[in-house]
């Protein structure tokens, strides 16, 4: 009996052995089967992360979007936005999806889980999911369907997705008409990039790119640092009514078009909660639709807006110079100079000089992030000044940072002196500069 007993607990043991072994095995057949891929993180151009000149947002939404509440979403399958509020990434909700045009905020898009395949010396990333760029608060939406990074053995390469959205009415702005599934369409074209599996940047082709624009307003190839996105992602944008966000026309608005740099890696950190807005941050709701650009053409009808005078050149090369993209860690530190004079004279765009970033060579692209706009003190008043800093700096090149002053400041600064004080941080790569600089400033004689 007690051998019978002992022969049932032995087959009893060895059968739950086999089954923790056989669970051992799937669970490692199921770890491996599920390592995440790489994570493509996409901030679209400084137009997407700003507010339009007379109101409204344009913000970025997981998943098909019509531009509505009902199809907003922070998470669809593998894509997901984030905002980036004080530092932190954050969820956004449809009250806080706005919380990127408060101070130094920015919203970012990505696609999870990228399928890499290489052979022959290049390498191709596929993520599958859809990411949409609502415009002015929804009523021009399009959509990002399925991106796909290839990277040739000579470092040139594309990111290609799948196109589609709306376009506004002419007859009635608040009518949206369907764009079909345009496929292949070149999100961003570049050069001189190393795929490496630990994470790189890529800075897209644009000073010196040249498209044809068909009816709409004429490309300006003049301007220094003249350029555009790739020709099929415009040809898009004539249907949308947005083609001149793209492409250099020779507005106020230049240079906010060229591309962001985009990022290629594993995910490092996990959105937190719900992300909330600055205090006093409303919610702009849905403007009127319009384009920004003086003299643009398409279905969309601009509103009349007040250009600004004072945005400056975004860094970008001199037309015909090539670009270049970047997968080098950073290893030379970013350089911060003040104005020889210590106290700044305005210019004759209401304008004072706050320093000049310099981008080290043979580095990586440096982002400086400045607060959009900080209060200045004039003669015991106090106004607000927005910060006109480029967000981007291709390495060995220079930028400056300015205060631009409205009118009423102007003509307070005159005889008075202004105080302000502005947080500066300049990151290429791994190397961060942090700095405060003290602004004292003075009025010429004549400003308009």
């Amino acid at each position: 009996m007690s051998l019978s007993i002992r022969s049932r607990r032995s087959a009893t043991l060895a059968a739950l052995g086999a089954l923790i072994l056989a669970l051992a095995l799937l669970g490692g057949r199921t770890a491996a089967a599920s390592a995440a891929g790489p994570t493509l993180t996409w901030l679209g151009n400084e137009e997407i992360q700003s507010q339009p000149p007379f109101g409204g947002s344009n913000y970025l939404s997981a998943g098909a979007s019509d531009g509505t509440e009902a199809t907003y979403k922070a998470i669809d399958g593998d894509v997901r936005v984030v905002q980036l509020v004080g530092g932190a990434e954050q969820t956004p909700t449809w009250a806080t999806r706005t919380a990127h045009i408060a101070g130094t905020n920015e919203q970012r898009g990505l696609f999870d889980d990228g399928a890499v395949t290489q052979g022959g010396g290049s390498t191709v990333v596929q993520w599958t999911g859809e990411l949409s760029v609502n415009f002015y608060g929804g009523l021009v939406p399009f959509t990002i369907k399925d991106p796909k990074l290839t990277v040739a053995a000579d470092g040139t390469g594309t990111l290609e997705a799948i196109l589609y959205g709306w376009a506004a009415s002419m007859e009635d702005p608040t009518v949206k008409e369907p764009l079909p599934e345009v496929p292949g369409v070149q999100v961003a074209t570049f050069r001189n990039v190393t795929f490496d599996a630990a994470g790189f940047t890529v800075e897209p082709d644009y000073a010196g790119v040249e498209v044809e624009t068909g009816t709409s307003t004429p490309q300006n190839r003049t301007n220094p640092g003249w350029g555009a996105w790739p020709q099929s992602f415009v040809d898009f944008q004539l249907d949308s009514g947005l083609s001149s966000y793209w492409y250099t026309s020779g507005g106020a608005a230049d240079a906010k078009k060229p591309p962001l740099p985009f990022t290629v890696g594993p995910t490092t950190t996990q959105p937190g909660g719900p992300g909330t807005p600055d205090p006093g941050t409303p919610d702009p709701g849905t403007p009127n639709p319009g384009t920004p650009d003086p003299g643009t053409t398409g279905p969309v009808t601009p509103t009349p807006g007040t250009p600004d005078p004072g945005t400056p050149n975004p860094g970008t090369p001199d037309p015909g110079t090539a670009p270049t993209g970047t997968s080098t860690p950073a290893t030379t530190m970013p350089s911060v100079a003040l104005p020889k004079q210590r106290t700044r004279t305005l210019d004759a765009r209401r304008r004072l000089a706050v320093a000049t970033v310099t981008c080290a060579k043979g580095g990586p692209a440096c982002r400086i992030v400045a607060p959009k706009s900080v209060k200045v003190t004039i003669g015991g008043k106090r106004y607000t000044a927005r910060v006109v800093a480029s967000r981007s700096v291709r390495a060995g090149k220079q930028a400056a940072v300015r205060l631009q002053l409205t009118k009423a400041a102007a003509n307070r600064l005159k005889g008075r002196t202004l105080k302000a004080s502005v947080k500066l941080r300049i990151t290429a790569g791994k190397a961060t500069v942090s700095r405060t600089v003290k602004v004292t400033g003075k009025a010429k004689a004549k400003t308009r």
